[in-house]
């Protein structure tokens, strides 16, 4: 094999000649184009990277065949036999576990695993508009000008099969996390219509007309939100305590109604039951209302 073919610096050259003259041939007939440039740019970088994977395998094939000891992979062929040194205890183990430590290092990196693509299953051959050949994967629409090597294309496998289970891990959580809404939504619905009944009879007990937000005929709308406060805290799974509350002092029921409200808001409520969420919801509404009817 001449040296010139496998000298990373001549090809580099040749890369960067190839480069100059499609920028040169693209200026001139389209004028500057950083949008072409850019591909251009990485498809030589791309050229550039698989150009030295090729040449390093060159390397590593044409020194197995001069019977040099090295790492080969199984997709070029069984690694040389290593000679143990002389007087050396360790050289007889390095030599059979060879550069990477391990017996299986060496074809470790070539072995296709489960729910992997051959390379042929992988990459289809394609001609883009001018006519030029590519390669691309039918799974993640990656593509390259050249059909990858079995250790490449192992490698893009792992990356593939590395994403697809992280985006299955995601989306079972998201499916747990609906689950959980919808079975705390049900267990709400389910505790609110019990509860209903319940906060009904407190509000009527204290002069206050649920869901019409009015007091009961004869009752002072002053007089409804002071027995409320009162009396809120017999509600089941009401998580405020007893209130003491003056119906003839304004100031008195203001003060009961803010520690209400600091103490059974939603937001107050956080980490919360479904049922003591759902019953201060609710009497906090008709307590709320009967504040608004005050004078």
């Amino acid at each position: 094999m001449p040296a010139a073919a496998t000298d990373p610096a001549v090809v580099k050259l040749v890369l960067d000649r190839t480069y100059r003259r499609l920028r040169s041939d693209i200026e001139q007939a389209h004028g500057p184009s950083p949008e072409i440039m850019g591909t251009i740019r990485r498809s030589m970088q791309a050229l550039h990277r698989e150009a030295e994977a090729d040449l390093k395998a060159r390397e590593r094939h044409a020194r197995w065949l001069a019977g040099e000891p090295g790492k080969m992979c199984s997709c070029c062929a069984a690694p040389a036999p290593r000679v143990a040194a002389p007087g050396n205890p360790f050289a007889a183990a390095h030599a059979a576990s060879g550069a990477g430590g391990s017996p299986e290092a060496a074809d470790e990196d070539c072995t296709l695993e489960p729910g992997m693509l051959t390379v042929e299953q992988a990459w289809e051959r394609a001609l883009d508009a001018s006519g030029a050949e590519y390669f691309w994967h039918t799974r993640t629409r990656e593509r390259r000008w050249q059909r990858p090597d079995l250790r490449l294309h192992i490698a893009a496998e792992k990356r593939r099969l590395a994403h697809e289970r992280s985006v299955e891990a995601r989306r079972a959580e998201r499916a747990a996390a609906e689950r959980e809404a919808s079975a705390e939504a049900a267990a709400a619905e389910s505790v609110k219509a019990a509860a209903k009944p319940r906060v009904r009879q407190w509000a009527l007990d204290a002069g206050w007309q649920y869901g019409k937000h009015k007091p009961v005929k004869g009752v002072a709308p002053q007089l409804a939100l002071a027995r409320l406060l009162a009396s809120v805290h017999t509600l089941p799974h009401c998580v405020l305590k007893a209130l003491t509350v003056d119906p003839s002092s304004r100031s008195s029921i203001l003060k009961a109604y803010k520690r209400a409200l600091l103490t059974m808001h939603v937001d107050k409520l956080v980490g919360r039951s479904v049922a003591e969420r759902t019953v201060c919801e609710a009497a906090l509404a008709e307590i709320s209302a009967a504040k608004a009817a005050m004078p």
